[in-house]
């Protein structure tokens, strides 16, 4: 669940233009993205090792597939923002030269 609820504050923060909100935040978010990416990759490991898991329990495969791909989404998301924030930077360099 936490995988939706990052997603999710992280498209609402930039959907309402809370941008300055998560450059404060900045360094937080950077520890945020290494603690989910090491949890999503032990996740990853609990999910490629399961022997029989989508025959015992198919609910809980599935849910486990899903919040794999949003971590995708979201590793995705962050660096489209960073890719984003880039260019806006080079755009008011080049304004100030």
């Amino acid at each position: 669940m936490s995988v939706q609820l990052a997603v999710f504050c992280l498209f609402l923060m930039h959907y309402i233009h809370c941008g300055c909100l998560l450059r404060k935040i900045g360094g937080f978010i950077g520890i945020f993205y290494f603690v989910l990416t090491g949890m999503m990759t032990w996740c990853q490991f609990i999910f490629m090792e399961g022997d029989g898991c989508m025959r015992e329990s198919v609910v809980l495969y599935w849910w486990l597939a899903l919040n794999i791909g949003l971590f995708y989404c979201l590793i995705a998301y962050g660096l489209s923002l960073w890719g984003a924030y880039l260019c806006w930077a080079q755009e008011e360099e080049e304004k100030l030269a």
